[in-house]
């Protein structure tokens, strides 16, 4: 089996890549780079590994799909205070549905997605939005269609590690503290992926959705008895308001950029679709990495 991974070098990607080249199974990966010159040494060591040239944002590169049997995509977000988050992802997106429809080899398609894609553009910003658009345009990309529509993730909470080794303290957009919600490590979501991929038969329904979190919801007040534990001293966590959370990360990016951070934020904080949930998603799997680990792991 050769199962393509795109794009190779985004956080899923890779986590993706590593659980496949452990797999007993021994599938062939192929990374899809838009730049060959950051192929991770671990991966061009591997015997079963091989990276080729290809750009989402240009569909004719993507010519490379045909003798793999699974394709495993990450829409990557776009961060560009000029770019048109919706346009951008939509022709990412439209790209790999085409070539995978030429690929007569390719069989399953497994999508990185997000916890709500089920939620339409405006519930949920632009930046997930996106991501709600992609499953609309590649629900019929294969014959068997894959979305892991995946919690917070765990590493995100590694911006904050400088500001608790310096100050012992560290910000929460996620309020009230106590406010509990689903996080996942990216061992996990590379894990999931690379299952999914070489599974032998998903049942009847496509597109098969499931929901990926960690083993446990976790609040910020988690978070902060993590670094804590991590740490080995005393944390102090400072919640940021709802209505002050534009601002705040208005003075780390520009404007636009901000608003995607925010629109985030409104959207699985209470109040919002993804915290509310009222139509969730009905299968529900859980990893095995707990917050601390991953955090003792960006900490150290």
């Amino acid at each position: 089996m050769q199962i393509t991974v795109l794009p190779a070098s985004a956080r899923t990607s890779q986590a993706t890549i590593r659980a496949l080249l452990g797999d007993p199974s021994g599938p062939k990966v192929q990374g899809i780079y838009r730049d060959l010159a950051k192929v991770p040494t671990e991966f061009k060591s591997h015997p079963n590994f091989k990276a080729v040239q290809g750009d989402m944002a240009d569909a004719s590169t993507l010519n490379c799909f045909e003798g793999s049997q699974t394709v495993v995509v990450t829409i990557p977000p776009t961060r560009s205070e000029n770019a048109d988050v919706t346009a951008t992802a939509a022709a990412f997106t439209e790209a790999v549905n085409t070539a995978i429809k030429k690929a007569v080899s390719v069989k399953r398609l497994v999508m990185v997605s997000t916890k709500g894609a089920q939620y339409d553009h405006a519930s949920l910003g632009d930046a997930l939005g996106a991501l709600h658009n992609a499953e609309v345009c590649l629900g019929d990309a294969a014959p068997e269609v894959v979305f892991v529509r995946c919690a917070y993730f765990m590493e995100n909470w590694a911006t904050s590690v400088e500001s608790v080794k310096e100050g012992s303290f560290f910000f929460s957009t996620f309020a009230p503290v106590d406010f509990k919600m689903p996080m996942v490590a990216l061992k996990d979501i590379g894990q999931a992926c690379a299952d999914t991929a070489v599974a032998e038969g998903l049942g009847t329904v496509s597109p098969y959705i499931f929901e990926l979190q960690g083993p446990r919801l976790y609040s910020p007040m988690d978070v902060k008895q993590a670094f804590e534990e991590v740490a080995a001293k005393p944390v102090e966590v400072r919640p940021i308001p709802r209505e002050a959370v534009p601002g705040f990360f208005g003075k780390v990016f520009p404007p636009k950029v901000a608003k995607l951070y925010a629109d985030m934020v409104r959207a699985a904080t209470p109040g919002g679709v993804m915290a509310e949930d009222p139509s969730p998603t009905e299968i529900v799997r859980k990893g095995k990495t707990e917050l601390v680990d991953v955090l003792r792991g960006v900490y150290w």
